[in-house]
């Protein structure tokens, strides 16, 4: 009979430096993401993943997570380069494949000859010295049955890598914690995996137990971004619909999508070679008569039906998913990917001061 692995957010919350950056960040105040015309946003839905330089956006952001997680990592290294930040909407358990990936670039981006190496900076533009907790310096010993995992680095590595988590919280069926769990020893393998090549630094762990409020049993943190420039993390609570990214209804529709042809795997929608291009892959998906009957419940029951914690999901979540669901029934897969559904989306982010977060379709 398998023993039940213990929580691992109980335990970290029990190392004072990273209990207390989360805790900073769920106490600071939320930034407002809003259109003043200076900043270019990469907004990053329910399972996807993206990766960018401030060459191509200067904020990664992610909204709405409840029992979902999002990932931020952000890295520098002594090459001439530019730091590399990535972020991703993690909303189950099984993607270590894409996490694999995602580390996989920021090395081989660092790999490349770029422009200027920017390093750690604070928000005055002054080089940050700060020593934060790294991952292979906190042991695991106990919370897991896997003994043979190694975290301790035998070189020093070029590259520097900072992890950010935050989402879940103590949800009554677990959910969130299994995530946190999944995750962490995710990142605890690769940081053994990549110890010759990269250094990985747990900065901020608000996760599960450490993104509850006692009080209201609710998430604390909805939203996270992270400046691609200085790497600073901070706390979003929305993002409004207009800088929130292209086709914002295809790429919500993926959550119906009737194909396997992606496989279980985060949907990358910019890469750090994207040249400021955004992607969407194809996918297809269909209407059916359910959805029609779903449509047209009580928000009580859509709630009930279609979240994974109906008791404490953003006030437009039902007005989103049928929003959703009208696209499906009105513009058909074939209408979006081609024909064969094997034609991707890609859009080029607006040239104009005054547009940074308009986009075009290119053709």
């Amino acid at each position: 009979i398998p023993v039940k692995m213990q929580a691992l957010d109980v335990y970290l919350q029990s190392i004072p430096k990273v209990a207390s950056r989360s805790q900073e960040l769920l106490t600071s105040k939320a930034k407002c993401i809003q259109d003043d015309g200076n900043v270019r946003y990469l907004n990053v839905l329910q399972g996807e993943m993206a990766l960018a330089t401030s060459n191509e956006a200067d904020v990664l952001c992610s909204s709405e997570a409840t029992t979902c997680h999002i990932v931020a990592l952000y890295s520098s290294s002594t090459t001439e380069n530019l730091p590399l930040a990535s972020l991703a909407h993690v909303d189950k358990m099984g993607y270590d494949s894409c996490l694999l990936s995602m580390v996989k670039e920021h090395i081989q981006h660092h790999q490349r000859n770029n422009q200027e190496d920017f390093g750690f900076y604070d928000e005055e533009g002054n080089e940050e010295k700060d020593h934060f907790i790294p991952l292979n310096d906190i042991s695991l010993e106990g919370c897991t049955q896997d003994k043979n995992v190694d975290l301790k680095a035998n070189s020093a590595p070029s590259i520097e890598m900072e992890i950010h988590l935050l989402g879940g919280f103590l949800d009554s069926n677990g959910k969130s914690q299994e995530l946190s769990n999944s995750l962490l020893l995710a990142f605890s393998k690769l940081a053994e995996k990549f110890h010759d090549s990269i250094r990985m630094k747990m900065v901020t762990a608000a996760i599960s137990c450490m993104n509850s409020c006692r009080a209201t049993l609710a998430p604390v943190g909805r939203g996270l971004g992270i400046d691609t420039r200085t790497g600073k993390v901070f706390t979003v609570n929305s993002i409004p619909s207009h800088l929130a990214g292209p086709a914002l209804q295809v790429r919500l529709a993926r959550i119906f999508r009737s194909d396997n042809r992606q496989g279980e795997r985060l949907q990358v929608i910019h890469h750090s070679t994207s040249n400021g291009r955004l992607c969407i892959e194809p996918f297809d998906y269909e209407h059916f008569p359910q959805l029609d009957t779903l449509a047209t419940l009580p928000d009580e029951s859509i709630l009930q039906l279609a979240s994974t914690s109906p008791h404490v999901e953003a006030e437009g979540f039902c007005d989103s998913m049928r929003s959703t669901i009208g696209f499906i029934k009105r513009v058909p897969s074939c209408e979006v990917f081609g024909s064969l559904c094997d034609e991707p989306l890609v859009y080029r982010r607006s040239k104009s001061a005054n547009a940074l977060n308009e986009w075009a379709l290119c053709t």
